[in-house]
């Protein structure tokens, strides 16, 4: 979706099988490094925006991600940082299930797929300013009363159809800490 709005894309990728599936989608504006987040060494002040979606849970280190973010965007640019949310209603309705101890836990489908923490506002917020970092919004993403697999359950089912996702997605707006996920996007700081 991006690569169809910009002029150029470089992708991070750890993965060699995610790159050649997206290689086959023959984007020619767009430039594949395979590396760790925390390995990518890029330009200074090169990027008009870096796109962090889904990241920060699953690398060891997310300040030096977020130290390299800051030095690859240009004064003007931005970051776009998505995270999965502690307090999602899901969480919230699991711990009060006895399903997990507290809502920073992670659960079984957290450690599938690799998460290494989940955030909360502040959290997320602070590690955003101590990289440096100027908070310019800041929300939620679709409220999320169930569990992953019990949303795909009830989707497949029909019990949510479009209408229904699409009042949960509106509702993430009114509702941000209780959505799925949080997501921030920043400025770096002038230093």
């Amino acid at each position: 979706m991006i690569a169809g709005i910009v002029d150029l894309l470089d992708v991070v990728e750890g993965s060699r099988s995610f790159i050649e599936k997206a290689k086959g989608r023959n984007l020619p504006n767009v430039r594949f490094y395979h590396a760790l987040f925390e390995e990518f060494n890029p330009r200074r002040n090169y990027y008009d925006a870096v796109f962090a979606m889904w990241v920060l849970e699953h690398v060891q280190d997310p300040a030096q991600v977020l130290r390299i973010a800051h030095l690859a965007l240009k004064p003007d640019g931005l970051l776009f940082v998505v995270v999965p949310n502690a307090n999602a209603l899901s969480r919230q309705l699991a711990r009060h299930m006895g399903l997990i101890e507290d809502l920073k836990s992670l659960t079984e489908n957290d450690l599938r797929h690799g998460h290494r923490r989940v955030y909360d506002r502040v959290s997320l917020n602070r590690e955003l300013t101590q990289a440096g970092f100027t908070l310019v919004s800041q929300g939620g993403l679709m409220l999320k009363p169930f569990a992953d697999f019990q949303m795909e359950q009830l989707i497949r089912q029909r019990i949510l159809e479009e209408p229904q996702l699409e009042g949960l997605w509106s509702l993430g707006f009114e509702y941000p800490d209780l959505c799925g996920s949080l997501y921030a996007i920043c400025s770096p700081s002038q230093v």
